[in-house]
C-alpha cells in the first residue's frame, strides 16, 4: 500500500478531521485520484490544499479564487468534483496552480459539461498542456456551459490544444467572448 492510498483510506474513515494540506507533494495518477475521492467522499472535511470544501459543498461562493495556491493535481479534481453541485458560482481563478498532469484538466473540463452557472475561468499558468486544452474544449462543445471568459494563457497548449479550443468555439454550444491564449 503506498503513502497516498494509506492518507486516501484514512481520510475516508476519519470522522473528526476538518482540514488536510498535501500540498507541493507531487501527488498524480492513483493516488490523486483516490485521495480526491476520499475528500470528496468525507463530508467533515473542510478545508483541503487551502481549498474552501465547506463553503463550496453549501454553495455559498460565487467566486472561487485559488490563484497561487498550489492545489495539485489532487486539489484540481476536487474542486472539479465540487463545481458541478455549485448553482452560484459565476467566477473561479485557478491561474499559477501548475496542474502539469492531464488528470486534473479532464477533471475540470467534465465538470464544464454539467456546470450551467460558471461564466469566468482563469487558468493561466497551469501548464496543463494539448491533453488538458483538448479536455476544456470539450467541456465547453457539449452540455450546459455558460462560460464567457476563458483565460489560458502559458499552458504549453501547443498547436494540438488550439485545435481543440478552436472546435469547441464553431461547435455553436460556446458562448465565449472573451479568450486568453496568449504565451502558448
Amino acid at each position: 500500500m503506498t503513502g497516498v492510498k494509506a492518507l486516501a483510506d484514512a481520510l475516508s474513515a476519519n470522522a473528526s478531521l476538518t482540514s488536510c494540506d498535501v500540498r507541493s507533494n507531487s501527488i498524480t495518477g492513483d493516488g490523486a485520484t483516490q485521495l480526491s475521492a476520499a475528500v470528496l467522499t468525507n463530508t467533515k472535511i473542510e478545508k483541503f490544499n487551502e481549498i474552501p470544501i465547506k463553503e463550496m459543498r453549501a454553495d455559498s461562493l460565487t467566486e472561487l479564487d485559488l490563484n497561487g495556491k498550489s492545489i495539485g493535481v489532487e486539489g484540481a479534481m476536487v474542486v472539479a468534483g465540487l463545481v458541478p453541485v455549485m448553482a452560484l458560482l459565476k467566477k473561479m481563478v485557478l491561474t499559477s496552480n501548475p496542474i502539469t498532469f492531464v488528470e486534473g484538466a479532464i477533471a475540470l473540463g467534465e465538470s464544464l459539461k454539467t456546470n450551467s452557472t460558471l461564466e469566468t475561468l482563469e487558468l493561466g499558468e497551469c501548464y496543463i498542456g494539448a491533453e488538458g486544452a483538448k479536455a476544456i474544449g470539450d467541456g465547453l462543445a457539449v452540455g450546459t456551459a455558460v462560460l464567457t471568459s476563458l483565460d489560458l494563457y502559458e499552458n504549453s497548449i501547443g498547436v494540438e490544444g488550439a485545435k481543440a479550443i478552436a472546435v469547441a468555439l464553431q461547435s455553436g454550444m460556446s458562448v465565449l467572448k472573451s479568450i486568453d491564449l496568449s504565451d502558448n
